[in-house]
């Protein structure tokens, strides 16, 4: 028969592995501390207006490998929670989509195309048209290290958005004028990279401008969002923009156009293919 070991040995070893135990649930709640605060602060800085705004959009992709190194574990379950994070912050305020008409008409089907959208967003989207396309100067790289005002303006929309919302019309079997200079303004500004942009295409007629803005924006790094991009044949039709407003196919358009563009920024999901109403 063994003999029992002294109480004061028992006691010693009770304790030590209290002690264990306690160290063990500390370092545990540590981490797990350690590691909410930075995907908070990762989360924080994407529901914030910054330079590096466009993060939102990597993050929502599940490219947060593209992103600039920031403080946080390099581990993909961690990444992954902090692309929830993400996703969530933008889920739980209005996404904000800037609309850029590659037309400077007074009577432009595109620009009213999207004075149109503007009143049929849904309450979860809030759409706004940069008005300054007409007053960018022409592009010299030469003025890039002290950019006229009308250009950091146009920086500072792009920064502020979400998402972006083209329309731009087809001249000479190619895209305006206007919109080229505009784009060509946004080929350095980093936060332009891994944009969700979207195109509507007011004339399914003008196929040779939709895919140069495509190969365009493509070629800038852009992340052209299928769903939302659509083709409605306005041309011809006569529809003012308050008609549009009212004609239930082409305000139906337009609002699963948004819908698709807001669910793509927040959950990532690109698709494949336009995704257009009209034969």
């Amino acid at each position: 028969m063994s003999a029992s070991p002294p109480g004061g040995v028992l006691r010693s070893t009770a304790r030590h592995s209290s002690r264990f135990r306690t160290q063990q649930v500390r370092r545990t709640f540590l981490s797990f501390r350690s590691s909410w605060r930075r995907c908070s602060y990762r989360a924080l800085h994407l529901s914030e207006l910054c330079a590096s705004h466009h993060r939102r959009g990597l993050l929502a992709q599940g490219q947060a490998n593209l992103c600039r190194p920031i403080p946080r574990r390099s581990d993909k379950a961690f990444n992954a929670t902090c692309e929830d994070a993400g996703a969530l912050a933008l889920s739980l305020r209005v996404m904000r989509v800037l609309g850029i008409s590659g037309s400077l008409r007074a009577a432009s089907i595109n620009s009213a195309l999207l004075r149109a959208a503007v009143r049929l967003a849904p309450s979860e989207v809030a759409l706004t048209i940069f008005p300054g396309v007409g007053e960018l100067p022409l592009f010299n790289p030469d003025l890039e290290a002290r950019l006229p005002s009308q250009v950091g303006a146009l920086h500072a929309a792009v920064a502020a958005s979400d998402a972006l919302l083209f329309a731009s019309p087809e001249y000479a079997h190619g895209v305006t004028g206007s919109i080229k200079n505009t784009l060509d303004w946004l080929v350095s500004f980093e936060p332009f990279v891994c944009k969700p942009v979207a195109i509507i295409n007011a004339s399914p007629r003008a196929h040779h401008a939709d895919a140069a803005l495509r190969e365009t924006l493509k070629t800038m790094s852009a992340v052209i969002v299928e769903p939302a991009s659509i083709s409605i044949p306005l041309l011809g039709a006569g529809l003012t923009e308050e008609a549009m407003t009212y004609d239930p196919v082409v305000s139906s358009a337009i609002r699963s156009s948004l819908v698709a563009l807001h669910e793509a920024v927040v959950h990532g999901q690109f698709g494949q293919g336009p995704a257009s109403p009209f034969p």
